[in-house]
């Protein structure tokens, strides 16, 4: 199941050109941005572009509303969790906050799901002990799921936001394999060993999440099965 980017509404210029060049890769590709809807109302999106397409955009489902976050006035949060099947791996997308607890979207994709690996994009902002509260989230969360995390983390200035970088890849015991430069930009590539857990999942499943602030959240589960190489 695949969408071409034209099926899309209010897609820009620069979503075409990516895409184009996208075509000529085989590699898949996540990307960031805000994403809108008929309504022009807004989400903290990721679009996964494989083959020149847009296969899926997921959008964040946990939106924190604390300290120097104020989402909930920009975003609506996502009703989609997907997991995505290339081969006999599977792996699950979120974004930020969507893993910063037990009870989150990564947990549904990875046991319910059956991701073996799954893959967060982040803007975590720094502050004085954020790394090592980071990192014991992240293992916490492999081991707990069983998986394999793929952490990114955005590196630069906002304003008066500072977000660090120092991504991480940690394997399903909770051991680190690779981690980048903090406070600097880097390329990270690392060779991952994936048992798949070749779990049998409906094509959709209704979940009922609870949030961080109590609230609960219904999405639908859904399984992506990526083209293969053309």
């Amino acid at each position: 199941d695949h969408r071409d980017l034209h099926s899309f509404p209010t897609r820009r210029s620069s979503d075409l050109t990516i895409t184009r060049h996208i075509k000529k890769m085989n590699s898949l590709v996540i990307l960031g941005f805000v994403d809108s809807n008929r309504q022009n109302k807004a989400f903290n999106a990721a679009a996964v572009l494989y083959q020149g397409r847009v296969v899926d955009i997921y959008h964040k489902i946990y939106l924190p509303n604390y300290g120097v976050f104020d989402e909930k006035r920009y975003f609506l949060p996502g009703k989609s969790c997907p997991v995505f099947k290339y081969k006999d791996i599977c792996f699950g997308l979120n974004i930020c906050e969507d893993i910063w607890t037990r009870e989150s979207p990564a947990k549904y994709q990875a046991q319910t799901g059956g991701a073996d690996l799954l893959i967060n994009i982040s803007a975590s902002p720094y502050h004085q002990g954020k790394l090592s509260s980071r990192i014991r989230i992240l293992k916490d969360q492999a081991v707990y799921n069983k998986t394999i995390v793929c952490y990114t983390n955005l590196v630069g200035g906002q304003d008066e936001l500072v977000f660090d970088g120092a991504s991480l890849v940690i394997d399903y015991k909770g051991k680190i394999l690779n981690r980048a430069e903090q406070f600097k930009e880097d390329l990270v590539i690392t060779d991952i060993r994936i048992s798949p857990k070749n779990k049998k999942v409906p094509a959709t499943k209704r979940i009922v999440l609870r949030s961080p602030d109590f609230h609960s959240v219904e999405c639908q589960l859904n399984q992506i099965i990526l083209p293969k190489h053309k």
